[in-house]
C-alpha cells in the first residue's frame, strides 16, 4: 500500500472517530437532564399561556435539594415571574404561577420593596441612625392565611403592575424597623426615646411616607455597659408631644 493511500485511510478513520465523539456529545447534551427541563419548560408555557410572552430567565440546580429551579418571566410584566420545580432527573415536580402571579404575592412584594427603599433613603438622613435594608416594609396577607390581620395589604386584592400611591400604603400597613446608637453620658431615657420618635415622624411626613407602627432599639451605654431601650409595634397615630412620654412609658412595660 502506497504512503498516500495509507495517510488517506488513517484521516478518514480519524474524521470518522471525530464525527462519532461530536455525535455522542450532541446526543448526550441533548438527553441531559438540563435540556430535558428546558424543553419542557417551553412546551409547558406554549401549552398554558399562549398569549403570553413569558420566557425562560434562568435553569440552575440546588445541590441542597437536588432539583433544578427554573425561573420564569415575562419582559412586558414586572410582577409576572414565577418559578417551576424539577427533580434531579428532569421530573416536573411544582410550579408557582398560582401564588406568585394569580394571588398577587409579587405584587406585594415589588409594593412592599419600594416602600422599604423609600423609607431607607429619607431615614439615612438621621444622625447615629443604623438603618438596615429592612428599614420599611409594607405588611400584607396571602389570600390562604387562615386568620388574616384586617389591617393588612390582601396581595389578592392588589392589580398585577398596579401603581399605587406608597403614602396611602404605608398609613394603612407601614412597618418602620429602627435601631439609634447614642452615647448618652447619664444613660438614655424615656425623654429621649420620645424625641427620636418625634424626629423620625417629621422626617418620613416631610418624605411623605407616613406608617402603621414602629419598631424601635435605642442602643446606648451606662456605666461602661451597652444596653437597650425595645420598644415594639408602637402606632404612628401615637407619636405626637403630648402625653407622649406616658404612652411610650405604658408600652415599654409590656
Amino acid at each position: 500500500m502506497s504512503k498516500k493511500r495509507e495517510d488517506i485511510i488513517i484521516l478518514i478513520a480519524v474524521m470518522i472517530v471525530l464525527i462519532g465523539v461530536v455525535a455522542f456529545l450532541v446526543y448526550t447534551d441533548y438527553n441531559s437532564p438540563t435540556k430535558r427541563v428546558e424543553r419542557d419548560v417551553k412546551a409547558y408555557l406554549a401549552q398554558h399561556y399562549p398569549d403570553s410572552d413569558y420566557e425562560i430567565s434562568s435553569i440552575s440546580f440546588d445541590d441542597k435539594y437536588k432539583n433544578y429551579i427554573v425561573s420564569i418571566s415575562s419582559p412586558s410584566s414586572a410582577d409576572s415571574w414565577f418559578t417551576m420545580t424539577y427533580d434531579d432527573d428532569g421530573t416536573f415536580m411544582a410550579n408557582s404561577y398560582e401564588d406568585q402571579v394569580v394571588k398577587k404575592t409579587n405584587t406585594a412584594i415589588r409594593l412592599s420593596d419600594e416602600y422599604a427603599a423609600a423609607v431607607k433613603e429619607a431615614l439615612s438622613a438621621i444622625p447615629n441612625c443604623t438603618v438596615s435594608a429592612q428599614a420599611g416594609r409594607l405588611l400584607w396577607s396571602h389570600p390562604d392565611d387562615s386568620h388574616p390581620d384586617p389591617r393588612y395589604i390582601v396581595s389578592e386584592e392588589l392589580q398585577l403592575d398596579g401603581a399605587y400611591d406608597l403614602a396611602v400604603l404605608g398609613k394603612q400597613a407601614g412597618d418602620i424597623w429602627l435601631r439609634v446608637e447614642v452615647d448618652y453620658a447619664n444613660g438614655a431615657t424615656v425623654e429621649n426615646l420620645a424625641q427620636i420618635l418625634l424626629y423620625v415622624r417629621k422626617v418620613l411626613d416631610e418624605a411623605n411616607l407616613p406608617f402603621y407602627q414602629i419598631r424601635c432599639r435605642l442602643n446606648y451605654r451606662s456605666g461602661g455597659n451597652s444596653k437597650e431601650l425595645v420598644l415594639d409595634d408602637f402606632l404612628y397615630d401615637d407619636i405626637y408631644e403630648e402625653g407622649l412620654e406616658e404612652r411610650l412609658l405604658k408600652a415599654l412595660k409590656h
